[in-house]
């Protein structure tokens, strides 16, 4: 059969439950076939598919369970997320409120204690201005103590020596012992009043210095109040101190329970990570039973493309009369012996180029006939394809015009199943002829006897 064993890679068309269909007629109608399909179709490896897919089932099943606990675990890792996010914004806003009451609480005390340590400060200077004042005035009584203490001490000496004075005179002054004891009596009276008053003056300084001793000890009071408020407000500080450091003591606690947590989420991201990858390497088993799968099918599908083709060509040989009566009569399919001997006297006569004279070896399908139209010979360049393409078209009006290089006017025409629309577009611009599934169909405004 002319071209067929160059032609197996152009059938690659898709494959449809229409053409098992006519997979299963061909079958029915040549049983011999049976035994070839099996050897082809039934190997080792579709043998062994049954299993594969099984477990191919059962890897998907895994799989889909696997997404669905890897979900779930994506999920809790979520809410974990979620709620370790939450419990970090109430630490960082307890944290916030605990810097601006602590910041609040430091700058009142520091301001209490600077006013407090100002007053004390104040305090002890009234108390030194006082003290000083105190000891002035101790020394004044002092000194005065000694003035008077040696005013008395001048008078008593005076007066010792006005007595002994009185008691030599006495003798001589027995007369006016009277008068002068008179004047002594008056000068001791007014030593008396002296006495009196500087014992008066005395009594009010010491007075006076015991309230100044007295103010002193109520300045010295208020001191000591004012220093145990102090201690007080330095013992509440530190008690802040303490509950500051108590708080920042929690915190701390709180920051390594969300280090552990944050652990802890990180260690389930390390077990979803790995239950990823091995899923992800389940994916990729699953993927090569997939692919060898395929490969499997496709292998299948060439296979059963290229019954199809056989199939075709032979009905396509053994009908030609039949299914090309509208275009000749007296149809005659040159056999392999006839088409290669026309291709290779035209090699060797040079008319054709090594290629060209390849590109017809690989015709499907070449009829002889005369035209219906005109009763002149021609030759059928026939294409055939289960579902016909572009390049089909294309093909035999290629091969065609080759033909007609060689003096053998030719027709170019594509037959099969169906006909692809990208193809029937071109089958049109290059005039090519139709046979689809027994029907001819002639390319619009293109005659017959101008084709090729």
């Amino acid at each position: 059969m002319p071209g067929y064993d160059g032609g197996r890679e152009r059938y690659s068309v898709a494959f449809e439950i229409e053409d098992f269909q006519d997979l299963l007629r061909l079958l029915d109608q040549h049983p011999q076939w049976r035994a070839e399909l099996r050897l082809r179709v039934l190997d080792a490896e579709w043998l062994g598919l049954p299993p594969q897919f099984r477990e191919l089932a059962e890897a998907q099943r895994q799989t889909e369970r696997r997404l669905a606990e890897l979900a779930e675990a994506q999920r809790q890792t979520e809410r974990c997320l979620a709620e370790l996010a939450e419990a970090q914004r109430q630490t960082e806003r307890r944290l916030a409120e605990l810097a601006e009451q602590t910041d609040r609480r430091l700058a009142e005390l520091a301001e209490q204690t600077d006013r407090r340590f100002a007053e004390l400060a104040e305090a002890q200077r009234e108390t030194d201005r006082r003290f000083a004042e105190l000891a002035e005035a101790q020394r004044e009584t002092d000194r005065r103590f000694a003035e008077l203490a040696e005013q008395t001490d001048r008078r008593f000496a005076e007066l010792a020596e006005a007595q002994r004075e009185t008691d030599r005179r006495f003798a001589e002054l027995a007369e006016q012992t009277d008068r002068r004891f008179a004047e002594l009596a008056e000068a001791q009276r007014e030593t008396d009043r002296r006495f009196a008053e500087l014992a008066e003056q005395t009594d009010r300084r010491f007075a006076e210095l015991a309230e100044a001793q007295r103010e002193t000890d109520r300045r010295l009071a208020e001191l000591a109040e004012a220093q145990r408020e102090t201690d007080r407000r330095f013992a509440e500080l530190a008690e802040a101190q303490r509950q500051t450091d108590r708080r920042f003591a929690e915190l701390a606690e709180a920051q390594r329970e969300t280090d552990r947590r944050f652990a802890e989420l990180a260690e389930a991201q390390r077990q979803a990570d790995r239950r990823l990858a091995e899923l992800a390497e389940a994916q990729r088993q699953t993927e090569e039973q997939l692919h060898s799968l395929l490969a499997t099918l496709q292998h299948m599908h060439r296979d059963l493309t290229e019954l199809k083709g056989i199939g075709l060509e032979q009905r396509y040989q053994r009908s030609a009369a039949a299914y090309l009566a509208p275009l000749i009569r007296r149809a005659h399919v040159l056999s392999t012996d006839e088409w290669v001997k026309l291709v290779e006297d035209a090699r060797e006569a040079g008319r054709l180029t090594d290629r060209e004279a390849d590109d017809l070896l690989e015709a499907d399908l070449v009829v002889r006939g005369v035209r219906v139209t005109d009763r002149q010979p021609v030759h059928l360049v026939i294409e055939i394809s289960w579902g016909i393409g572009k390049r089909d078209v294309e093909r035999a009006a290629r091969r065609a015009a080759a033909l007609a290089r060689l003096d053998y006017p030719s027709v170019p025409v594509v037959a099969g199943r169906r006909l692809l629309p990208a193809a029937r577009e071109r089958a049109a611009a290059l005039g090519v002829w139709q046979v689809l599934d027994g029907r001819v169909a002639k390319p619009p405004g293109r005659p017959p006897e101008r084709a090729g």
